[in-house]
């Protein structure tokens, strides 16, 4: 009978030492829409901006967040013409702050041409400079292809909602660094 119990007590602890390694944070997922801009790998990745509307100046700041990181990120203004990232701002009439669309498709494989980037006046008018500076950095970040992260237990500027930060964390520069590498 004593047995029975050891093997038994054994087992239990097996399944429960698995059962906290499997929910236990370990290292932190990429999110990724699954496409990206047409880039070469070890070279930099040169992306126009431009702004109708509202919020110039969280756009441009946007850009300079995701430009000064340690990637090969070069994004710069340019012509509507030209540039792969557009920043609308208008009154939307619904309840999000921001909005990313990648065209001409989303999913594996995926190559962008460009991206809107759409600023909701209507729920963003009221909310600080900073909380604006978030959502266009955090929209930009769609723009290039980062999905939202949901994981609790790192920084990212992808995470939905109102954050402390206004900037891409350690785990949105992982991440763009390993979609364009």
């Amino acid at each position: 009978m004593k047995r029975l119990f050891t093997k038994g007590r054994t087992a239990a602890l097996l399944f429960a030492a698995s059962l906290l390694l499997a929910l236990a944070p370990g290292a932190a997922n990429a999110h990724y829409f699954g496409g990206k801009f047409p880039h070469t790998n070890g070279s930099w990745l040169y992306l126009g901006w431009t702004h109708s509307g509202s919020y110039y100046d969280q756009a441009a700041a946007a850009a300079s967040n995701w430009h000064y990181t340690p990637t090969k990120l070069w994004i710069s203004p340019e012509a509507y013409a030209t540039s792969e990232i557009d920043f609308y701002g208008y009154n939307y009439n619904a309840t999000w702050w921001g909005y990313s669309v990648n065209h001409p498709c989303y999913g594996a494989g995926c190559s962008y041409t460009w991206a809107d980037e759409q600023m909701n006046t209507g729920t963003l008018g009221s909310q600080s400079t900073f909380i604006r500076q978030k959502v266009a950095t955090h929209e930009m970040g769609h723009g290039m292809g980062l999905a939202h992260t949901t994981d609790s237990w790192y920084s990212s500027i992808m995470k939905q909602g109102s954050l402390d930060y206004n900037t891409p964390q350690s785990h949105d520069i992982n991440d763009i660094n390993t979609l364009y590498p």
